[in-house]
């Protein structure tokens, strides 16, 4: 097995387009190197990337309060004010 994984690798490991991972990559979120035009992953530490990113979800999911479902609300006939209500009578 090897321990450096060009973009076609890192991408069928992680599951997804090689053009993702090259993003993810120019952008800082996976462990890469650049080499030329190709970039090079580091088996180990893309997949200690994987678990990090993983376990952040894991954990703003908890963190972030559920919606709060609120009863329909009935809907009341318009008030007038009292000067037309005296009007009216």
């Amino acid at each position: 097995m090897n321990d450096v994984l060009n973009e076609s690798e890192a991408a069928d490991l992680l599951d997804c387009e090689p053009s993702t991972v090259q993003e993810a990559a120019r952008r800082g979120e996976l462990p890469a190197v650049k080499f030329g035009r190709s970039w090079r992953f580091p088996r180990g530490a893309l997949l200690v990337a994987l678990d990090q990113k993983a376990m952040a979800n894991m954990v703003n999911a908890v963190a972030k309060p559920k919606a709060i479902q609120m009863g329909v609300a009935k809907r009341m006939a318009p008030v007038l004010p009292v000067s037309l209500q005296q009007a009216t009578k």
